[in-house]
């Protein structure tokens, strides 16, 4: 298709998919004699600011708006050339001003105009614009804020899609001030020469103070982190750990995070502290640069720097990086879903962020696995077992034959060695232990270079949990955040009722940490209980058919008057239905805490199916202050054959048991190995003297 006047000419070739009949292309046939050429200016070479001994030099203007009066327009690349598509071969007026560049618009404070430039260019013959050929420190100050402001915008447009900045910023040169730097919110600011520093307006000063843009365009809070942020745009950009060198005519700095190693927690002033995170971000470029080498670490530290910017919720209080920044930037090198596992740069990372103080979560050298499951509930008279396998992770190789068994019974942890089965295929059998028992549990093996591997992770402040039973029923277990069925019955109460709630004042909060709790009174102070009795009924259980039912809760009674014993907390239990109440306890004061309580039932009522308990709290003083809770409330069977004090097996625990233990414990028999540690000595007499206290 075309249009055949020569003057207006237009011609295309229309390419049509012939099933679909859908354009593809139309391709313009008609070449046009373009307009094209550079543009330069003086500026202020390398990083260094416009002082003696770093004259300007000219360099190429980038992202500056040149137009063909009457025509189109084009933006200079990073190069300063520029090409305006033009549509005949006269001679063209061309112009070009700091007012107008793509993503900058100089402001020129001292009263200098801006600088524009405009020549004769012929199509098809490369045209030039030079500005600054007779430099000043004004005219200088506004090609470096010029270059450098897009310069900075760029970087962000070449490693990610992020197009928050784009947009004309306004950069505002020749400040009728000296020694300093600032952005507003809305523009970015830089003094003249004096007062003993050189003029701001240059390279890693206006790459600092745009970063502080970004984090205002992120959503982010400036303090400590903005300073930080802003010094991390200028490491990333010009490749250096120093910011504002030679700011000072004197040759000073404005900081040095290559050979300043600021540490976290910080305290001090806010541009300190923004060095914990500009900082890590230059140690990690270095550490890149080291295993990488130097080019190639750089494009990885600026690619995850930049990625990171789009994702971190920013600093924390006055630290512009901390263990969350760790674990952001961790998060986003990894490959694979699993931090744990390391990620392809976690030595780097690790190695920046440790230097500043700042933990970075441990690489887990060693994998457990296990086929048959964990238990959760154990044999008390011991043997229960399960298969272990220890497999390596991130590089590391398990030492056969050093895998342990960690279980805590009461007592602290106790070790056992795994039977090893195949190289690094583990039985974990479980010793002898008291009924009822809650057991704490963790398996633990070394590595070929001696690192420590656990499971879980954090072991022992994180641990398997199992039960000591033959077995359990929980009838109930109540965390309270829940509706269970409990019912509240008043009796003259005039403040302060049962109520499940968040406690807030004595108690300040509740037993197990789930949240909520029953407690008198609710509100703002959970209001002090006033008559009473008030009293927490439970629904009914039935417990016919089960063996040896145990009553668990935790209580909390304060009274200020103790004195007088018609303020009480009781604990009653019922077999009918509520026709009639057996008293477990009757508490007058325990103080400002939370302390447990057991019961086992069978010793207080029949095991009927109409078994109810109540929980009664009463201020019937005169001006005492009545506070109560109840929390964690559980009701469970549990059956415990098999006993270990019964040493010989007669189903009696007397002194025979005693001898034959020590007659086995003489021997060196394992079965007097009462600890599980894998010995027979002195620990596993008073293991067994403990057991044998305790019965059956």
């Amino acid at each position: 298709g075309e249009n055949p006047d020569l003057v207006t000419r237009e011609k295309y070739t229309f390419f049509v998919d012939a099933a679909t009949g859908a354009l593809l292309e139309a391709r313009d046939e008609v070449h046009n004699i373009d307009v094209f050429g550079y543009v330069k200016g003086y500026g202020s070479p390398g990083l260094l600011p416009d002082k003696a001994g770093n004259a300007p030099v000219l360099m190429p203007l980038n992202d500056l708006r040149v137009a063909v009066t009457g025509g189109n327009n084009a933006y200079t690349d990073t190069a300063g050339f520029f090409n305006i598509t033009h549509g005949g071969s006269s001679n063209v007026t061309i112009t070009a001003n700091f007012d107008t560049g793509e993503w900058c618009n100089i402001n020129d404070q001292s009263g200098t105009a801006v600088q524009s430039r405009s020549a004769t260019a012929t199509p098809g013959a490369e045209a030039y614009l030079e500005f600054n050929s007779a430099p000043s420190q004004y005219l200088t100050a506004q090609v470096n804020g010029f270059v450098h402001t897009g310069l900075i915008h760029n970087f962000w447009t070449d490693y990610t899609s992020w197009t928050g900045m784009n947009f004309r910023c306004t950069t505002n040169v020749n400040l009728n001030s000296t020694c300093n730097a600032y952005f507003d919110g809305s523009s970015i600011n830089f003094f003249r020469a004096g007062g003993g520093c050189n003029n701001t307006g240059f390279s890693t000063v206006v790459a600092h103070e745009y970063g502080h843009y970004v984090v205002a365009r992120l959503g982010l809070a400036q303090g400590s982190f903005g300073e930080g942020f802003g010094d991390c745009c200028s490491e990333m950009l010009y490749d250096t750990g120093v910011v504002g060198e030679d700011f000072f005519t004197s040759g000073g700095d404005i900081r040095n995070n290559d050979n300043t190693v600021v540490q976290y927690p910080c305290g001090g002033e806010i541009h300190f502290c923004g060095q914990v995170l500009g900082g890590v971000w230059w140690h990690l470029r270095e550490n890149m640069g080291a295993s990488y080498g130097s080019a190639a670490g750089l494009e990885l530290t600026r690619q995850l720097f930049a990625d990171w910017a789009l994702i971190t919720t920013g600093g924390s209080g006055n630290n512009g990086a901390h263990p969350g920044t760790a674990v952001e930037v961790l998060t986003l090198d990894d490959d694979d879903g699993n931090i744990d596992n390391g990620t392809p740069h976690y030595n780097e990372i690790e190695g920046a962020f440790e230097l500043h103080g700042i933990d970075v979560p441990d690489i887990i050298p060693l994998v457990f696995s296990y086929p048959g499951g964990l238990p959760a509930t154990i044999l008390p008279s011991g043997g229960t077992s399960f298969e272990v396998i220890v497999a390596g992770n991130a590089g590391f190789t398990p030492e056969p034959g050093t895998g342990l068994l960690h279980f805590n019974a009461g007592a602290g942890y106790v070790a056992v060695p795994l039977t090893q089965t195949t190289d690094n295929h583990y039985i974990a059998e479980f010793p002898a232990i008291e009924c009822r028992s809650e057991v704490s549990y963790y398996l633990s093996a070394e590595s070929t270079d001696g690192a420590i591997g656990r499971d879980p992770l954090h072991a022992p402040a994180d641990a398997y949990f199992a039960f000591a039973a033959e077995s359990r029923e929980v009838v109930i277990d109540a965390d309270f955040e829940a509706d269970l069925g409990f019912t509240v019955e008043n009796d003259n109460v005039s403040a302060g009722a049962w109520s499940r709630s968040i406690p807030s004042n004595n108690p300040t909060s509740d037993y197990d940490g789930s949240g909520k709790a029953y407690v008198t009174g609710v509100g703002i102070g959970n209001p002090d209980l006033d008559g009473g009795p008030t009293r927490l009924v439970s629904p009914i259980f039935d417990l016919t058919g089960l063996s040896d039912p145990y009553l668990a809760y935790a209580r909390w009674f304060f009274n200020d008057a103790p004195q007088e014993d018609v303020d009480r907390l009781t604990v009653e239990v019922s077999d009918d239905g509520g026709a009639s109440w057996v008293v477990l306890e009757s508490v007058t004061n325990q103080g400002l805490q939370w302390l447990p309580a057991e019961y086992r039932l069978r010793d207080y009522i029949d095991l009927t199916g109409q078994v109810v308990v109540r929980f009664s709290a009463v201020d019937a003083g005169s001006d005492s202050e009545v506070e109560a809770g109840i929390d964690a409330v559980l009701l469970d069977d549990v059956v415990c054959s098999g006993c270990v004090a019964d040493f010989n097996g007669d189903g009696t625990v007397n002194t025979q048991d005693v001898l034959a233990f020590l007659n086995a414990w003489s021997a060196g028999d394992s079965s007097a190995d009462i600890n599980g540690d894998g010995s027979v000595n002195t620990q596993d007499v008073l293991a067994f003297l403990n057991l044998y206290a305790a019965g059956c």
